[in-house]
């Protein structure tokens, strides 16, 4: 169950709006926020709940998120840590002991799929509640989509205060491998202590974890020295 809840985390028209800004415009200027060449902190809180009619947690993380000028970022949820820069992508699963190695133009997207949502969505609907839209995404069928609902609380400086996300599949809850107990569960991930202040640059630098050669070859460094390394570079050195 904890290796789904991550995998949900890490794996965010009929147009109605009211008066003020569209749905759209909302959205490309939470995009631009988010893609700013500015530095950018924030933490979240990951909250898993069993049904949408749920008000207890089923599982809880923390995370922290960081970004820089050069477009290199640094989230840690739980006991996972991701970074990515122009020259390389890493996942450090501390709880498995294992370091994932990849290109970094498979980069995980940083502005929450802003765009994508804007296509995959067909039902738009925004509510102004004075301090923050709250923006209601649903498709009229369903599709290949990993959610068929998505709700955005959206400040009016365009950054985000949360998201709950309506999984589209149903999930095994049961504790027991004997048992089913299948569920469609909710996302809800809230964000809080945004900053832009310029801190953190050892957090971008991915010799914490490893150095690569000039020919390729990946050395870990003594902080995860005996993890297990998966190299899905498209060059490899062995």
């Amino acid at each position: 169950m904890r290796k789904y809840f991550l995998y949900i985390i890490i794996g965010l028209l009929a147009h109605v709006s009211m008066q003020g800004q569209t749905v759209d415009e909302i959205l490309l200027s939470v995009h631009e926020q988010y893609s700013l060449n500015k530095t950018l902190q924030f933490k979240s809180t990951y909250n898993l709940y069993k049904t949408k009619a749920s008000t207890d947690i089923e599982e809880s993380y923390q995370g922290e998120f960081y970004k820089n000028k050069a477009d290199s970022y640094f989230m840690k949820i739980n006991h996972t840590d991701i970074l990515s820069t122009p020259q390389v992508n890493l996942r450090i699963s501390h709880d498995e002991k294992a370091i994932l190695v990849t290109n970094p133009e498979n980069r995980v997207n940083t502005d929450f799929d802003i765009k994508s949502m804007l296509i995959s969505y067909d039902r738009k609907l925004v509510k102004d509640h004075g301090k923050y839209w709250e923006i209601i995404l649903s498709a009229k069928k369903i599709s290949s989509e990993q959610y068929y609902k998505i709700i955005l609380h959206v400040a009016k400086d365009y950054l985000l205060n949360k998201q709950v996300f309506y999984l589209a599949n149903r999930i095994n809850f049961s504790k027991d491998f004997r048992k089913s107990d299948l569920s469609q569960p909710v996302l809800e991930v809230i964000y809080k202590d945004y900053t832009r202040n310029d801190n953190t640059e050892n957090r971008f630098n991915s010799s914490n974890y490893l150095n690569i050669s000039n020919s390729g070859k990946i050395t870990l460094s003594n902080k995860i020295n005996g993890y297990e390394l998966i190299d899905e570079r498209s060059f490899q050195i062995k």
